[in-house]
């Protein structure tokens, strides 16, 4: 929380708190909460109890050392499984006297409470533990047994007399004998102070120190010794038949006496007033063990059967608690309940006493002209020295309010609203209105009107013309409440005034009546500086403080408590200074504004973690021995319980994450206080937990877990290998992305030698028959030409010097040879090397023999004879280096 914002908190209360002094601080009703056996896990009897300094609650319990963790109960046994019937909490030691052993639980390395016996005992019990100096005394009815820390040295001291108790006092050890002798042990031996054998009469059952005082609680009296004289305790006759048990000092003024068939005793030792907790307060069981204080707030009891816990100071607490509370009259000095069981009333801030002869139900207190009149099931009464006196017993009234100075009034009764006047000390009724439905009437001096609130519209207001009355109704108004400030009108919505110059009704648009704007509200009161509002809306109480410059503080989380309590068909609150009182099914608690955040500045409290691994777990609780717990490597379920350290009562949120795990903080919660994570593994952690109590200040408090990684997770191992993976990765990566290349190469090349043999083919198969058309025609021309040889005339002669130069022409020779050069073109650069030795009229006639063209088609397109193709032939096979048994041709085409 910023600094503004801690600023603004503490003008919020400064502005609440001016208007005075707590005025209920003696009617508090102290808050009891009692545990089962089945609540806490342990026996029945707490012989003992202690608060170690970081407020864990330990028991001396029937079947072992129970602890309290804020809340979370822990049970740990003695070696022989026996009961526990004294203990001594020392910084983190906890020393147990039990039924025949003695000991002491210490925190191991892991954060655990472990028991270390120190000794047996034949049929004894060890009653009390003391520490003085350097030594722990450990005291039964017949032995007095001195544990020496430093040298650890057990030792049993024969002092010559037997103890009721033993304390340290002003840094001496003092004793009491069962003969009724006061002492001092020093150097082993025992000194007598003072005897007092005809005071003390019976057994000595408890000593403290109260106010550097010495009081000795006997079964039958208390005693204060102040070193120098022996004083019985005066109880002014009231306690004269009760038996104590053990006692303690509270505060300053105050200590606590625990009986053994009455309870506790609160005494205030300045005034002597005494008051008392029993059963009917809440205590499971009336004999009291064992007490113990913490802070002066809260008393923690050991019973014959079971623990109290008892709240002294809290935020909400009870002032009365005797009966369903409708109305609160505060008048002068005294406050008025009307309940239904009766009236009851408070004089100068005494507890509530009730009013003889008012059993029934009370509906409301009034007072008129200095005059208290109850409103009662049977009539109207008023007060009377405390007595009440009859004044209208017709029928059941529920309100009364009177017409200003006049002698007439309307009483609100069982069978309508009734004009009455006031004669001779009674009431008679004038005339029944037939209004019904209850109302609660108010007068308005202003207007010298009386109005009528039914809970629903309209509005009734009764004007007092003579001796009768003129009724009104306003059906847009449904309620009207009567504030520190004034009547106030409420349409349903809006709170509203009225002007009566317009005889209409307008919404108040000023604080604090404009922050008011809900439906179903039932009940609001607004303090005298208008500084708070306090209302009931659908059941729900609403509360809220305005500081100067508008900032609006909200108490309706916290407060929420007593919503459950309220009477919900006619719910009462009302402001009294700094404290909002409310009017319960039970009797009236009150809210004190201030406490609530001036005092809750503590951190929340990790009770516990629960660590699990593999189906084995082992629970930590507070205060942990380290502040960071180091678990070996692994995963863990992680379930962590966390407190607040004040009272149960208090409206505490909490939020949390899990750093390093959680990305953001949990929601504020108010039901949950445990958070389970599963599978945690090796890394750091810190468990931040944060608390509000009551909507004040944010406390903090965290808890660090280190998970030991494993090789894996080291980064001093993690990295060098993760490097060289990379290397070894790009490495492999490469040889793929080459090996992929290279393949994307060959299919390229393999694509394109497809292309072109495509070609080749397409070309091949034009040239064939090309080579067709060739060969036909120099077959024709053969022809033609023999026959113009065979003319033998000069013509013919001529022609067939023609057909030799066309059959012989360079450029049939070019045409067939480019066409077979660019077909075999691969072909016939591979053979040229392979076989240097081929000219080129060789490689045109491996050519056409690729061709599969024929000898006789190869030499007519060659127009050579076929026995010149046939020596060719013999030339190409011995230049190719052929066997007689290869064939040429299958040679040429497998090439």
């Amino acid at each position: 929380m910023g600094k503004d914002s801690m600023a603004k908190i503490l003008l919020i209360f400064y502005f609440i708190s001016i208007g005075g002094e707590d005025m209920f601080s003696s009617m508090r009703i102290p808050l009891v909460r009692s545990f089962e056996k089945s609540d806490y896990h342990a026996g029945r009897q707490n012989w003992d109890v202690a608060v170690d300094k970081d407020g864990i609650i330990y028991f001396a319990n029937t079947d072992g050392l129970l602890s309290n963790i804020y809340g979370e109960w822990n049970l740990l046994k003695l070696e022989k499984g026996g009961s526990v019937r004294s203990l001594h909490v020392g910084n983190d030691t906890i020393w147990v006297g039990g039924h025949d052993e003695y000991g002491y639980f210490f925190k191991s390395d892991d954060g655990i409470l472990e028991y270390n016996k120190l000794g047996d005992l034949d049929n004894e019990i060890i009653w009390n533990v003391i520490e003085h100096e350097e030594q722990i005394i450990f005291q039964s009815y017949l032995n007095v047994i001195v544990y020496d820390k430093a040298n650890k040295q057990i030792s049993y001291k024969m002092l010559g007399n037997y103890f009721w108790a033993i304390i340290e006092w002003r840094d001496e050890l003092w004793a009491i004998t069962m003969q009724g002798v006061i002492g001092v042990i020093r150097d082993d031996r025992f000194y007598h102070r003072e005897t007092f054998t005809q005071q003390i009469l019976s057994e000595v059952r408890d000593v403290f120190i109260h106010n550097d005082q010495l009081f000795i609680v006997s079964l039958d009296d208390v005693f204060v010794y102040d070193k120098n004289t022996l004083t019985q305790f005066d109880f002014g006759g009231n306690l004269d038949d009760l038996q104590f048990f053990t006692g303690t000092s509270l505060d300053n003024s105050t200590f606590l006496l625990g009986t053994v068939t009455d309870g506790l005793l609160i005494i205030d030792y300045s005034t002597g007033n005494i008051s008392s907790i029993g059963k009917a307060d809440g205590l499971l069981d009336n004999t009291v063990l064992s007490i113990e204080t913490n802070d002066g707030n809260t008393v923690w009891l050991g019973l014959d059967y079971g623990i109290a816990k008892i709240d002294l100071k809290r935020t909400i607490h009870p002032i009365f608690a005797d009966g369903a509370t409708y109305h609160i009259k505060a008048t002068g000095n005294n406050f008025y309940l009307s309940t239904n069981k009766g009236a009851f009333i408070s004089e100068n801030n005494q507890p509530f006493q009730f009013i003889n002869g008012s059993a029934g139900q009370v509906w409301r207190i009034r007072e008129i002209n200095n005059i208290i009149y109850i409103c009662h099931n049977k009539g109207l009464y008023k007060i009377n020295h405390n007595k009440l006196v009859p004044l209208f017993e017709d029928t059941g009234v529920m309100d009364i309010v009177r017409f200003g100075q006049s002698d007439y009034y309307l009483l609100s009764a069982y069978t309508g609203v009734l004009l009455a006047k006031y004669l001779h000390g009674k009431f008679h009724v004038v005339a029944n209105l037939n209004i019904w439905g209850n109302p609660k009437l108010h007068y308005d001096s202003q207007l010298d009107c009386i109005w009528g609130d039914t809970k629903q519209k309209p509005m009734v207001q009764f004007v007092l013309n003579n001796d009768r009355v003129e009724i009104k109704h306003y059906d847009e108004i449904e309620r009207f409440f009567e504030s520190q400030v004034g009547l106030v009108f409420y349409n349903g919505t809006n709170l509203m005034a009225y002007e009566s110059e317009f005889d209409a009704f307008v919404v108040m648009r000023q604080p604090p009546f404009s922050y008011v704007a809900e439906s179903g509200i039932s009940v609001l009161d607004i303090s005298m500086n208008k500084g708070v509002v306090a209302y009931v809306a659908n059941d729900e109480i609403k509360l809220f403080s305005i500081l100067p410059d508008g900032t609006v503080h909200s108490y309706d989380k916290f407060i929420s408590s007593v919503n459950d309590d309220l009477i919900r068909s006619d719910p009462y609150l009302f402001l009294n200074n700094n404290e909002l009182l409310i009017a319960t099914d039970r009797g009236v608690v009150i809210f004190n504004l201030e406490y609530q955040s001036l005092s809750i500045q503590e951190k929340p409290v990790i009770t516990s973690v629960n660590i699990g691994s593999n189906g084995i777990y082992q629970k930590l609780f507070f205060p942990f021995r380290d502040s960071v717990i180091n678990l070996p490597k692994g995963r863990y379920d992680l379930q962590f319980q966390f407190a607040s350290p004040y009272s149960d009562y208090e409206f505490t949120e909490y939020r949390y994450k899990l750093e390093s795990y959680d990305k953001e903080w949990t929601e504020w919660d108010n039901i949950s206080n445990r958070k389970e994570y599963t599978r945690i593994g090796g890394g750091e952690y810190r468990f931040l937990l944060e608390s509000r109590v009551n909507q004040s200040v944010i406390n903090q408090t965290e808890l660090t877990i280190i998970v030991n990684r494993r090789w894996f997770q080291n980064l001093l191992v993690v990295i060098p290998i993760i490097i060289v993976s990379l290397f070894l990765f790009g490495y492999v990566a490469f040889l793929i992305i080459k090996v992929i290349k290279e393949k994307v190469h060959l299919n390229k090349l393999a694509y394109e030698k497809h292309l072109k043999d495509e070609a080749v083919k397409s070309k091949n198969e034009q040239l064939i028959q090309f080579l067709e058309v060739i060969s036909h025609k120099n077959s024709f021309l053969q022809d033609i030409k023999g026959i113009l040889t065979r003319m033998r005339n000069s013509e013919a002669t001529r022609w067939v010097t023609k057909i030799d130069d066309e059959l012989n022409s360079e450029k049939k020779l070019f045409l067939y040879s480019q066409l077979l050069s660019e077909n075999n073109q691969e072909f016939v650069v591979r053979i040229s090397k392979n076989y240097p030795a081929l000219t080129d009229n060789d490689i045109r006639i491996i050519s056409l023999i690729r061709t599969n063209m024929s000898s006789k088609e190869i030499a007519a397109i060659l127009n050579i004879s076929s026995s010149s193709f046939d020596t060719s032939r013999y030339r190409i096979r011995k230049k190719l280096g052929l066997n007689r048994d290869d064939d040429l041709n299958s040679f040429i085409r497998n090439l």
